[in-house]
């Protein structure tokens, strides 16, 4: 079996969920959706949606951190990530139209840029690359939760996977300010 350094083990936590595929966008079809987003803050600990929710929104991160996480059927929480400035969150549940699946909340304040589900769908039918796009964040985002837990690595090298994609999501390599 061949072992991976901690550098390998972080390079697909790097890249998970398309860190920032807003980004990776057409500038013309960035501007379609950035004219669609409107500015809101969060406070540190206030929910931005819980599970079960209906999706109305999706949001990308401007600033601050926040918390995707799960609570477990005795309400212990089940950290899933800290995603920070460029993330969107939300999307999921904007593309299958299915309840939220986990809640999210500000780690710290935060101001998301909000998109209406109605605005995701209308701009996307224009500009089908907006799909693919997701489609192709959330194919490295699966590949990566994959190789992290089935990917025939020991258990210190599938903690280094986890921590690293801990760090990594959270902005600044802290998991707090």
């Amino acid at each position: 079996m061949v072992m991976a350094t901690h550098a390998q083990l972080g390079r697909c936590a790097k890249t998970a969920a398309g860190a920032d595929w807003f980004s990776e966008l057409s500038a013309q079809l960035q501007k379609e959706l950035g004219n669609c987003m409107t500015p809101r803050t969060f406070g540190m600990g206030q929910a931005i949606y819980l599970e079960g929710d209906t999706a109305e929104a999706m949001y990308r991160i401007v600033s601050g951190r926040v918390r995707i996480r799960s609570m477990s059927p005795c309400g212990k929480e089940v950290l899933m990530v800290i995603y920070g400035p460029g993330h969107c969150i939300g999307t999921v549940s904007v593309v299958d139209g299915l309840p939220r699946q986990n809640d999210a909340v500000a780690e710290s304040t935060v101001i998301l840029d909000v998109l209406s589900a109605v605005d995701f769908h209308r701009i996307a039918n224009m500009y089908p690359q907006l799909y693919k796009a997701v489609a192709v964040s959330y194919a490295m985002w699966i590949r990566d939760i994959h190789t992290m837990f089935v990917g025939g690595y020991s258990l210190e090298e599938r903690l280094a996977r986890r921590l690293d994609f801990l760090l990594d999501f959270g902005g600044s390599g802290r998991l707090t300010e």
